[in-house]
């Protein structure tokens, strides 16, 4: 695993077990995601690190470790597409989040990206969850060009919390376990069914330690 920045832009939940055309429906009605494309804001982003501006979303309750907020027509170092570690429009609408998901191999850096849902996931029942991950294209001035592995989605009850930059020692639902690296947009998705009731909690980056 390698320090690499990461966008993501319209992330969503959707109930898979009725027909296509009627899962924004059942996404809407059981298990939505708060402002799924980060569009709403409290105010547009003026440093990097800002967001707690992105209305529904936060880090993992970490004091120091937290995602960037781009949006169109920020300040120059939030604004898109062009931004201090890629060159990459929004995937939809004008907003994104951009996450550094590790540091180095064996620095144990981390980073997260976290909401609850609008209602909880129905034990038995199966949801289709699917993000929008992108690495931007490296610009003579960006730190873009280095990948990462194992990037994973983790359901819970609760919101799990970060001490410092540590990793978040908790088994993700998902995870990509090869190394992803894509200039442009890739759509990610999986399946999921909960064994419990009343998860709510969503949780994004890499788990576990470097080794």
């Amino acid at each position: 695993m390698e320090n690499k920045f990461v966008a993501l832009a319209y992330i969503r939940v959707m109930r898979y077990y009725i027909v296509l055309i009627l899962l924004v429906a059942s996404f809407s009605a059981k298990a939505q995601f708060p402002n799924p494309s980060f569009e709403q804001s409290t105010a547009m982003p003026q440093l990097l690190g800002e967001w707690g501006k992105i209305v529904g979303w936060s880090n993992a309750g970490s004091d120091v470790a937290g995602p960037d907020y781009y949006k169109v027509g920020a300040s120059s170092a939030c604004d898109l597409p062009e931004t201090p570690f890629g060159l990459l429009n929004a995937s939809n609408g004008n907003a994104m989040v951009g996450m550094v998901m590790c540091g180095r191999n064996y620095t144990n850096k981390r980073t997260y990206l976290q909401c609850q849902l609008n209602a909880p996931l129905i034990r038995g029942k199966k949801y289709k969850i699917s993000f929008y991950l992108s690495n931007g294209k490296q610009t003579i001035t960006s730190n873009a060009g280095l990948a990462v592995d194992h990037i994973g989605a983790y359901l819970s009850t609760f919101a799990p919390v970060q001490t410092g930059s540590d990793p978040l020692y908790f088994s993700p639902q998902f995870a990509i376990d090869s190394v992803f690296y894509s200039e442009a947009w890739k759509k990610i998705s999986f399946e999921y069914m909960p064994l419990i009731d009343d998860e709510k909690f969503f949780t994004l980056g890499v788990f576990g330690s470097d080794s």
